[in-house]
C-alpha cells in the first residue's frame, strides 16, 4: 500500500510539474555614435518563450541612447554611461508591422578594455508599450553584446564611432505551468487502476 500511495504521489507531481519561462528577443545590426547620440539600428534574429511567435522577416529592432558621461578612472577600461533620451528610446516592430515593445532607459552602461575592439552594454529599461509589454515589464534588465569596430578609450565618445552589435533583450522570469502530458496522465490512470484493485483484494479476504 505504501508504495502504491507513493508512486501515486510521484506521478501527481509530474503531472503537476511547472517550468519557468524567460522571454528573449535576439537581434543583431549595426551601432553608430554621433554628437552623444548612441544608435542601435537592427532586427530581430530569434525569439524564446515569445508566443505568438513573431514574424522576424522585415523586423526592426532600434534604440537610441543619449551619453551622460564617461568614465575614465581605471586606466584599463573605458565605461560610457547613457540615459533617456526623453523620447521613446526603444522600438520593436516585427516583419507584420506589430508594435511588439517599446521602452525608455532607466540606466545603460557600455565598457570595454582599452585598445580593444569589442565590449559589453548592459542596461535597464522601463517597457511603456507594444504587445509584448506585459512580458518583458518594467525595469528589466537588457543586455547588449558589442562587436565593435572601433577600439576603446577615454576619447572615443569624442568623435563618431560605429561597429557590429548581437545581442539580447531579457523580459521577467515567469512560471509557465504546462498541460498535462498525455503520459502523465496515462501513468496516473494505470496507477489509480491498481490501487483500486488492491483495495478490492483487500476487502475480499
Amino acid at each position: 500500500m505504501k508504495n502504491i500511495i507513493k508512486g501515486f504521489g510521484i506521478v501527481l507531481a509530474l503531472v503537476a510539474s511547472s517550468a519557468y519561462a524567460v522571454p528573449t528577443l535576439f537581434f543583431d545590426g549595426e551601432i553608430s555614435f554621433r554628437g552623444g547620440l548612441l544608435n542601435i539600428d537592427s532586427v530581430l534574429t530569434a525569439t524564446q518563450d515569445v508566443a505568438p511567435a513573431p514574424e522576424l522577416v522585415g523586423s526592426s529592432f532600434d534604440f537610441t541612447a543619449l551619453l551622460t558621461g564617461v568614465d575614465t578612472s581605471s586606466s584599463f577600461l573605458t565605461i560610457g554611461n547613457f540615459g533617456t533620451t526623453g523620447g521613446t528610446d526603444l522600438s520593436v516592430t516585427d516583419g507584420n508591422s506589430i508594435e511588439l515593445l517599446t521602452g525608455n532607459f532607466e540606466s545603460l552602461q557600455m565598457k570595454g578594455g582599452n585598445g580593444s575592439g569589442s565590449g559589453l552594454v548592459k542596461g535597464v529599461i522601463n517597457s511603456t508599450g507594444g504587445t509584448l509589454e506585459d512580458m518583458f515589464g518594467i525595469g528589466n534588465l537588457i543586455a547588449f553584446e558589442f562587436n565593435l569596430s572601433t577600439t576603446f578609450s577615454a576619447e572615443m565618445f569624442d568623435s563618431l564611432f560605429t561597429g557590429d552589435i548581437d545581442g539580447r533583450v531579457i523580459g521577467e522570469e515567469k512560471i509557465d505551468v504546462p498541460e498535462p502530458t498525455p503520459l502523465a496522465l496515462l501513468a496516473l490512470g494505470l496507477m489509480l487502476v491498481g490501487f483500486i484493485k488492491h483495495s478490492r483484494a483487500n476487502q475480499s479476504i
